[in-house]
């Protein structure tokens, strides 16, 4: 959970102010982000509510921090859900081609 150190930095907590917020000890924190152990599931529910983060990005499985309920509350269409799906497979040189022709396309 390397996504857990730095989230809990960029929002100014200590180790010690985050295990206070979910009555664990600072050293179960520590633990968490040396990867030398995992919180329970009620405990990972908790720290992704109060870093305000997705679990799959606490769990390093993707860059995107939105929860479902932020990605939701953007009320996207569908036909945007799905501009979006195939734009994360395309290569860096694609992604940069693609905005280009949209962003043609929009003057």
């Amino acid at each position: 959970m390397d996504n857990l150190r730095k989230i809990r930095e960029e929002k100014n907590l200590t180790q010690e102010n985050l295990s206070t917020k979910l009555g664990i000890t600072q050293k179960s924190i520590s633990l968490y982000e040396n990867g030398e152990a995992a919180p329970s599931i009620e405990t990972f529910i908790k720290l992704c509510d109060i870093l305000n983060v997705s679990a799959d990005y606490l769990l390093d499985r993707t860059d995107i921090r939105y929860t479902a309920k932020e990605v939701t509350n953007l009320s996207l269409s569908s036909e945007e859900l799905e501009l979006i799906e195939y734009f994360r497979k395309l290569s860096p040189m694609k992604k940069v081609k693609a905005l280009g022709l949209v962003i043609g396309m929009t003057e």
